[in-house]
């Protein structure tokens, strides 16, 4: 089981604020460690934040993440906004 499949039991069972924890966690981790192959994880979980973010009504953090994802989407060659 990885971090994310937690933040997604969280999410799915109503528990969004550890679920925003959690996925914060994998994003910090992942980015400061500099994990190789990791920016499709990162693009993932940074999308499930924003929807988060949405659901919780933090319209500025869901900016956040929603811009922070569309940064990966470039990254990964990509047009930003298309998951």
């Amino acid at each position: 089981m990885t971090y994310e499949s937690v933040g997604d039991l969280f999410a799915d069972a109503g528990f969004s604020v550890k679920a925003v924890a959690i996925f914060k966690n994998v994003v910090g981790i992942t980015r400061r460690h500099r994990v190789a192959g990791a920016e499709q994880l990162v693009l993932r979980v940074l999308r499930k934040l924003a929807r988060l973010y949405d659901l919780l009504g933090m319209s500025a953090e869901s900016q956040k993440a929603h811009a922070a994802a569309d940064e990966a989407e470039k990254v990964l060659g990509r047009k930003p906004g298309f998951e």
